[in-house]
């Protein structure tokens, strides 16, 4: 007897309409043919691109999710054994629609809302987490971010939660180039909300910093030179508890990477008045988002925002400026003595080195220059000037040692040159007789 298979004994949220019935003989089965060939190709796929790990168990999952599971077989949750039901919860060995039982812990679809506590029911758990080497704080640095607040406190269901950033099925390690919370790839993945002006509009928070970003020294560095230790949005707002730094602490996380500037600038009578006026420290000269190359232009440009080109301080920086562009001028100069002295034969490694302590002074100048202090300045200028002194006096005493040697060749050459003379007319005269 035949029967008619109805699609929805395990498609629960199938409508199947039209399409055309094959009878399968042998098994006195009727189904519809759409039904059989897409239930062949799903199963076609399993067999040849799902691991074996994950295939050899039964899984009414993949059955009708095959495109998830494309997604999914990629992952870093699949390569470490995490299966459909870890999340979405159910008994994926049971074929019919009892595998979608909300008694078997079966999450049809899972709210927004509850995203961060489901990734938390393991990335919460110490022992699960620890023979991978992550951390199991992140629920917790989630719940004091801005995202966090906004979500628990205020129902907000616009904000950023886990699966906004790492994606859904196709979860990489962050390690992973094609990662889109890879160090590479962070900031494009900021900018997918924050660069969305009708996302923004109502949190009047601006959109041009992925832009701005783009621009910046730190953002060449990351994009155009490849080099990710250069900060990116985490680095500074930080990862999972991400918040704007307040006026105060700027400076503390500038600090991170540029901790000698921190401490030079804290010794300047800036951090004081800055304090006091509540103004942001790095950020009041430098920009936020859009932190270009130092250049000595900043003197003139940043300085006369705040300070009158004939007051003081404005005077103590262009003293400041001219110190700096001075030890510039004398490495330079220093360099091409070298270069010079090279190309007539001298060894110049010793002077080489010189120059290197010269040119690491100079880089240690440009923060000591936060301290607004001349003297601290003058104290590592003065050093350069030696250290040029020191190897423009060598070299002029080496080019004096070579003009005595010179002159002692030629004198050697005469007095050969006049024995030669004297033995020639002393032959011519042997000779003669």
């Amino acid at each position: 007897m035949n029967r008619l298979y109805q699609c929805d004994t395990s498609h629960r949220y199938r409508n199947c309409s039209g399409g055309i019935y094959a009878t399968i003989k042998g098994n006195s089965y009727t189904i519809k043919l759409d039904c059989f060939v897409a239930t062949l190709l799903t199963m076609t796929s399993i067999f040849f691109f799902v691991p074996h790990s994950y295939a050899e168990e039964t899984n009414s999952c993949i059955v009708c999710h095959s495109e998830k599971l494309t997604e999914f077989k990629e992952s870093i949750h699949m390569a470490r054994g995490v299966t459909c039901i870890e999340c979405h919860g159910g008994d994926p060995k049971i074929m019919d629609t009892s595998a979608m039982d909300v008694n078997k812990g079966f999450k049809s679809k899972i709210l927004k809302k509850d995203v961060p506590q489901l990734c938390a029911s393991c990335h919460s758990d110490v022992k699960m987490m620890t023979p991978y080497g992550l951390p199991t704080d992140q629920l917790d640095h989630y719940k004091v971010s801005h995202h966090g607040k906004k979500l628990f406190e205020e129902k907000d269901g616009n904000v950023a939660v886990c699966t906004d950033c790492h994606g859904v099925h196709l979860i990489l390690s962050k390690d992973n180039p094609k990662s889109s919370v890879y160090k590479g790839a962070l900031p494009k993945t900021c900018a997918k909300c924050h660069s969305n002006k009708k996302l923004m509009k109502d949190y009047n928070i601006p959109t041009d910093q992925y832009e701005q970003y783009q621009d910046s020294v730190h953002g060449t560095a990351l994009f155009k030179n490849g080099n990710l230790s250069s900060p990116n949005c985490a680095r500074c707002h930080g990862v999972h508890g991400a918040t704007p730094p307040g006026v105060s602490e700027v400076s503390m996380v500038c600090g991170q990477c540029h901790n000698n500037t921190r401490e030079y600038f804290n010794k300047s009578p800036h951090k004081a008045a800055m304090k006091l006026k509540g103004l942001s420290e790095c950020t009041m000269c430098h920009s936020n988002h859009r932190i270009l190359k130092t250049d000595i232009k900043m003197f003139d440009d940043v300085c006369k925002k705040c300070h009158d080109q004939n007051s003081k301080e404005f005077q103590l920086g262009s003293e400041i400026k001219a110190n700096i562009i001075n030890a510039h001028k004398t490495i330079d100069k220093t360099e091409e003595l070298i270069k010079e002295a090279e190309e007539t034969g001298i060894y110049m490694e010793d002077e080489k080195a010189l120059l290197e302590d010269a040119k690491t002074n100079l880089i240690q100048l440009l923060p000591a220059q936060h301290t607004l202090s001349l003297a601290v300045v003058r104290d590592y200028t003065s050093k350069i000037d030696s250290a040029s002194t020191d190897i423009k006096n060598k070299i002029d005493e080496i080019k004096d040692e070579l003009r005595v040697r010179k002159l002692a060749v030629i004198l050697v050459w005469i007095i050969v040159l006049f024995i030669v003379l004297l033995i020639t007319l002393k032959i011519r005269r042997l000779s003669a007789k």
